[in-house]
């Protein structure tokens, strides 16, 4: 799992068409030799406060599993019509390998 990480360039904002919609979307890194199967992230959006404001624990994921060496992008999408979302955190939860 340690070789597995989000990338450093993940982005959230504003819809350019829709500001009450934010997005969330980077890319899921497998540095492992071995491709990575039924990756499960997590993305969760806080308040200014910390608070949290929402969780998507099911991000659209391109390719699903994970190649060796390689990336898969993702993103979630979240409804903020009053543009309460301050922060976000996405996480690694898990994921298969097999030889």
């Amino acid at each position: 799992m340690d070789a597995i990480k989000i990338s450093n360039n993940t982005v959230g904002n504003r819809s350019e068409k829709n500001d009450s919609i934010y997005y969330v979307y980077g890319y899921v890194i497998n540095q492992n030799p071995i491709e990575a199967l039924e990756p499960k992230i997590t993305i969760t959006t806080y308040y200014s406060n910390g608070a949290i404001f929402a969780v998507n624990d099911t991000p659209y994921m391109e390719p699903k599993n994970l190649p060796a060496n390689d990336k898969s992008y993702f993103y979630a999408r979240f409804e903020d019509p009053d543009k309460k979302i301050a922060t976000f955190e996405v996480k690694v939860l898990s994921a298969k390998g097999e030889y």
